[in-house]
């Protein structure tokens, strides 16, 4: 099975890029900037599912554009994190299925 690296998983839609931007990097932009710079493909996207997609790579590469310093050690930490914290939600909804 092919591995694919955590920060390249396509989990965004255009608004959720813009709040990972603001909440998890600290970095004031608008939504409108960011709805900008993906119709001028200043954003990498991927096609999926009929919809365009970012991932947490692509939505970085464009804060570097920016000329914001990005760490790629902490954010693969982070983004291993995530995973983590995702997977614990999902257990505990499905036994909480079961109890029920």
């Amino acid at each position: 099975m092919p591995y694919i690296n955590l920060l390249d998983r396509a989990e965004f839609n255009t608004a959720a890029v813009h709040r990972f931007i603001v909440e998890e990097c600290g970095f004031p932009v608008t939504l409108t900037k960011v709805e900008l710079a993906a119709a001028a493909g200043e954003l990498e996207t991927v096609r999926a599912t009929h919809h365009n997609r970012y991932s947490r790579r692509m939505a970085l590469r464009w804060l570097e554009s920016l000329g914001v310093a990005v760490d790629w050690d902490i954010a693969n930490d982070e983004a291993r994190r995530e995973l983590a914290r995702l997977a614990q939600r999902e257990a505990e909804a499905e036994l909480a299925e079961l109890d029920s």
